[in-house]
């Protein structure tokens, strides 16, 4: 007779951790010497150690790995997945371990989703510490999150080759296993000030009491990513996403203000407020002549808002200045709503995407108050 298969019980943990791609050297560069000679623990020493809201730690490496403990934080936690047999003629899979794997995958992705907040963050660090644009780190994918066992544990274990993302992390940690190459010592510098900047910015957006904030400062990233990699029309779309999420919190605060009236605001009421009725167009009129919204990010939001329906009823190339003025317009609503400020870098050469030269610093950079100036002067003209 044939034995049943039994799976033991297994715990998801609730650690991940990403690489900081392009690669860099937090706090200080190891010199030649240094490269070559040090003990590897110098190499990957831990550089910043920290506490976030919801019990969330997290801890920065030396050679730019970004750890993120969140076994405390229920919505992206540690996860047990239960015992079961299965006959080995074969079964279904009990449903209370169908769902913990769901609710494992589910976490999983909310780490994801936190890593690529703290990029955006780490944008904004750049841009608020020193003045400065970066360039923008590789999107964490669940796939592709480095889960770790313990958040103090420094082998990575094994990666999947098959993925390029993977392979070049692989090549990133190679040092750790003696091969010290020129390349891998060869890395950007990421300094102490910017990374602690990161975190409390992070940290403000946790806070922010702002349902969904943390998906949003997520969009925004990539949105940016996508304007970086001239994929307009998608950074068009992600960052009017942003823009509309915010746009109604600011509507469902106007409508429940204090106000001295005696009509209430009823449920039948309320229906019709958000109902067809009041398209996002609307709304922006009403908040601005509500004094809700300043005239500059009326005018940004409703520019965003016009270029989204013309591509979406055309399909017609989106240009990357218009891209771009909708990418400002969703930074300027969420530091409006939330006051959290997240700038997120786009850099080019002006001669990829042929915007005037005006739009750019010398690094390359977008310059925002020329954008902002252009889009307002716009919107009057065609107003």
């Amino acid at each position: 007779m044939t034995s049943d298969y039994h799976h033991e019980a297994a715990i998801a943990p609730g650690v991940s951790a990403y690489y900081h791609i392009p690669s860099v050297w937090v706090a200080t560069a190891p010199s030649d010497e240094e490269f070559v000679q040090a003990p590897i623990a110098q190499l990957i020493r831990d550089e910043i150690s920290t506490a976030l809201h919801h019990g969330i730690r997290a801890r920065v490496r030396r050679d730019g790995l970004f750890v993120f403990d969140c076994t405390s934080w229920g919505l992206a936690g540690a996860t047990e997945i239960p015992p079961y047999s299965t006959p080995a003629s074969g079964g279904t899979v009990p449903g209370a371990v169908t769902r913990a794997e769901e609710a494992a995958e589910e976490r999983a992705t909310q780490r994801t989703l936190l890593m690529n907040a703290h990029q955006a963050c780490l944008s904004s660090a750049h841009y608020a510490v020193h003045g400065r644009s970066c360039e923008l780190g590789a999107m964490v994918l669940p796939s592709r999150s480095i889960n770790l066992i313990d958040f103090l544990q420094n082998d990575l274990g094994s990666l999947g080759s098959h993925d390029p993302y993977h392979r070049y992390v692989q090549h990133l940690v190679g040092f750790t296993r003696g091969r010290r190459t020129p390349d891998l010592q060869r890395r950007s510098l990421l300094e102490l000030d910017t990374v602690e900047y990161s975190f409390r910015l992070l940290d403000a957006v946790l806070r922010s009491g702002l349902d969904g904030h943390l998906q949003l400062v997520e969009l925004l990233y990539r949105a940016g990513i996508q304007c970086s990699e001239n994929r307009f029309a998608e950074s068009l779309i992600l960052s009017w996403a942003v823009c509309e999420r915010l746009l109604d919190v600011l509507w469902e605060r106007y409508m429940t203000r204090p106000r001295h009236v005696s009509s209430p605001l009823t449920s039948k009421r309320r229906k019709k407020l958000t109902g067809r009725d009041y398209t996002a167009s609307v709304i922006l009129e009403i908040l601005e002549l509500g004094d809700q919204l300043s005239p500059e990010l009326f005018s940004a939001a409703d520019r965003a808002r016009q270029t989204r329906n013309s591509w979406l009823h055309s399909l017609a190339e989106v240009s990357p200045n218009n891209a771009l003025f909708a990418l400002n317009a969703a930074q300027d609503l969420m530091k409006a709503v939330t006051g959290v400020a997240i700038t997120i870098s786009v850099q080019w050469q002006s001669s990829h995407i042929g915007l005037p030269k005006r739009f750019f610093k010398p690094d390359g950079s977008a310059d925002w108050d020329a954008l902002r100036a252009a889009a307002l002067s716009s919107s009057r003209t065609n107003g």
